[in-house]
């Protein structure tokens, strides 16, 4: 049998990049991949001759990451323009944010954001990074946002743009990132990539051995000198192991104690969501002169066609299916408004879920292992659940450099 000097499980995008880097310094490796395809959580469909991602969306110009390794690759983005978004609240369309904040005695998005910043002692993106994990627990919460002027109605949710903030402490944390990286510059941009994100993986994968596919991983245990790693029908050694899955999707397999160990640490804080993407199209064009909507579940709708809309539902506390959720709709858009639907749910494989819940009292503990990543010897995790920067592929690309950086050294 070979012996690899690194098993690579996942081929997403940390798993790919990961790889890349094994073929720039002439390591040995093998990729396992549970599904047919590369891509994980970048997934990308297309439908009535428009792209729309089932997966990660959104690229953002502060994630120089990204935006270097889609320059290095001479891929093309075109800007998302989220300004004066269409949003349902409580029974009613308002036509933008500005015409919601005239109807109800909200306090200006921008002020309240900085408020924030202020309380926490936050100036600029390295305080967020350094200050937010420390003070997010005793700043955020129902009172403080209550005591800044938000009416009760409305504590459990507030929003700045497309940013959807309930009192989750990951979602606050997300959309608090969001501002301080982003918005905050006077020159931001938010872009979609041409064609779809996984251009992005398909154009690395060319740069790296094809995976093993069907793999589904069951069992990790220890050799004289490395891991030995046993799917459904094979057996691979090397001398190390990197999971590049979510962590709920590691959850599934046996792992050596001490890995178990690690890995019930990180989950025991938080879990993951049931979130939903999905293609909505409607009967008649719905909105023709918005681009972007959002509700108050909160469902966000970005038009990609006349009659065709891409959602995202981030349900961390609700349960969602089919006929439910079309109720819903047709209470926005008019009874018989949908023409089809289809759902794409994150509580299967490849996806797994793809939020950290944290619980109040327990958002810090996320950054306890931000740059561990050791699950046990030999055996590691990277991903953006080991990462400071919650979006999907910036966080996950700053983990694969913590990884290799550590294990350079």
């Amino acid at each position: 049998m070979d012996t690899y000097d690194y098993i690579i499980v996942g081929a997403g995008i940390g798993g790919i990049i990961l790889a890349k880097y094994f073929e720039e310094k002439g390591l040995s490796y093998v990729m396992l991949e549970a599904s047919d395809h590369v891509g994980g959580r970048i997934n990308t469909t297309s439908q009535h001759n428009t792209c729309f991602e089932l997966g990660a969306a959104r690229v953002l110009s502060s994630q120089h990451r990204v935006m270097n390794l889609i320059s290095e690759l001479n891929l093309e983005l075109e800007e998302q323009l989220l300004t004066d978004a269409a949003v349902y609240l409580e029974g009613m369309w308002h036509d933008s944010l500005d015409d919601l904040l005239s109807s109800v005695d909200y306090p200006d998005p921008f002020e309240l954001f900085h408020a924030l910043l202020d309380k926490t002692g936050i100036v600029n993106l390295s305080d967020f990074e350094r200050l937010a994990p420390l003070e997010w627990d005793r700043v955020l919460t129902k009172d403080w946002l209550e005591s800044e002027g938000i009416p009760s109605a409305f504590s459990m949710r507030y929003f700045l743009g497309d940013i959807d903030v309930t009192m989750n402490q990951i979602t606050l944390y997300e959309s608090m990132y969001f501002f301080v990286s982003n918005l905050a510059a006077s020159d931001s941009k938010v872009y979609r990539m041409q064609g779809g994100l996984s251009q992005l993986v398909n154009t690395l994968s060319g740069h790296i051995k094809s995976p093993v596919y069907k793999q589904q991983v069951e069992h990790v245990g220890y050799t004289a000198d490395g891991v030995m790693v046993k799917t459904t029908n094979q057996t691979y050694q090397a001398h190390k192991v990197v999971f590049t899955c979510s962590l709920n999707a590691l959850s599934h397999v046996e792992l050596p104690s001490e890995a178990n160990n690690s890995l019930t640490t990180c989950l025991s804080a938080g879990h993951y969501g049931k979130s939903i993407k999905g293609i909505i199209t409607f009967n008649s064009n719905v909105f023709p002169s918005h681009d972007y909507l959002i509700t108050e579940d909160p469902l966000r709708m970005l038009r990609r066609s006349d009659f065709h809309w891409e959602f995202y539902l981030p349900s961390l506390e609700k349960s969602w299916d089919t006929d439910k959720l079309i109720k819903q709709l047709h209470a926005y858009f008019g009874a018989d408004s949908v023409r089809d639907l289809r759902l794409h749910t994150y509580d299967m494989p490849p996806f797994y879920g793809c939020y950290w819940n944290y619980k109040s009292g327990y958002f810090h503990r996320i950054f306890e292992f931000s740059k561990a990543q050791r699950l046990a010897e030999r055996v590691y995790s990277i991903g953006e659940h080991f990462s400071l920067n919650p979006n999907w592929i910036e966080g996950t690309l700053e983990s694969v450099d913590q990884f290799i950086l550590s294990d350079s050294q």
